[in-house]
């Protein structure tokens, strides 16, 4: 496999992920989104949301390292009491951060990857708030700049 080396690629990449893990998540296909939401129509709801690339010249030939990284935000808003919710939301987060560390290379679409943090937090959508938690998932990569004619 080629290595990724666009931000869209990655985020393209984590979405199908997530859908494949669905089932065993307890997420709704339906509700895995590339971009984060204004309306949240279910719980869970997972929004992949491109964070930056960031290159350095690292060396003769033009050839660049990266670290791209993305954010994985989790939903979690039931009619239960702001305790299970919180619970749910930190525990649906641990579950994608595992399965996330668990393809180091994306198969061989990187170099490395890893999550590197997991926030716990809520969130404020159409009017309400939502206990939320967002992962950090980074992805080293490299490409070679084109030179000059």
């Amino acid at each position: 496999m080629t290595l990724l080396i666009h931000l869209s690629q990655v985020c393209d990449d984590v979405v199908e992920r997530l859908k494949d893990w669905s089932e065993d998540l307890n997420v709704g296909e339906g509700d895995i989104y590339y971009g984060d939401q204004e309306r949240i129509p279910r719980s869970p709801t997972l929004c992949v949301e491109p964070g930056e690339k960031k290159p350095e010249l690292y060396g003769a030939g033009r050839m660049t390292e990266m670290i791209i990284t993305v954010y994985v935000l989790v939903y979690h808003s039931e009619i239960k009491n702001t305790e299970e919710n919180r619970r749910n939301a930190d525990k649906l987060a641990e579950a994608i951060a595992d399965r996330l560390n668990a393809i180091p290379t994306l198969d061989g679409g990187a170099i490395h990857c890893w999550v590197s943090n997991i926030s716990s937090g809520y969130a404020t959508k159409q009017n309400s708030t939502m206990r939320a938690s967002r992962i950090t998932f980074d992805v080293q990569t490299q490409e070679r700049l084109p030179n000059n004619p």
